[in-house]
């Protein structure tokens, strides 16, 4: 049996993993964000007494604490990240090994995987409607195994 490609043994900080996040969060839904950013100014500038522009000052900032919120909800998934990580693929599935106590292994089946690009720096396997696995660009070798990836996925 001949080895699978595989990345080196990766880590992803939870400042990067809720960066990534929010990040992502906004690529996604970035015309959701606009319309109620683009009301709050309106009401902070054309608002006819305080209780207007307070409102106003909540939803222009609101699009702000996205990388705030980030920072929460990834508090689980950054413990995995945090320990060593080798990610390795074939034709059937995409496999992760996290290093952390008790063993955490991870298989996605390609038919489960909706698309993958790239994000600052990662490539950003995504799965189900709004879940994804971070994969570092440097983590797979300059060559055959990110070749063989990219040539995989399209990308």
């Amino acid at each position: 049996m001949t080895a699978l490609p595989h990345s080196q043994p990766y880590t992803i900080p939870r400042p990067i993993l809720s960066r990534l996040a929010g990040i992502y969060y906004l690529r996604t839904f970035w015309p959701i964000l606009v319309g109620p950013t683009v009301f709050g100014i309106a009401l902070l500038i054309f608002g006819t007494n305080q209780m207007l522009r307070l409102f106003g000052v909540f939803l222009a900032a609101w699009p702000g604490t996205v990388f705030v919120r980030a920072l929460i909800l990834v508090g689980k998934p950054a413990k995995a990240w945090a320990k060593p990580t080798v990610m390795s693929f074939d034709h059937d599935a995409l496999y992760f090994e996290s290093q952390t106590e008790p063993v955490s292994r991870l298989k996605l089946k390609r038919t489960s995987i909706r698309r993958v690009f790239r994000l600052a720096g990662y490539y950003i396997v995504q799965f189900r409607k709004f879940e994804f696995v971070p994969v570092p660009i440097l983590a797979l070798e300059e060559g055959s195994s990110r070749t063989q990836f990219e040539e995989s996925f399209g990308i």
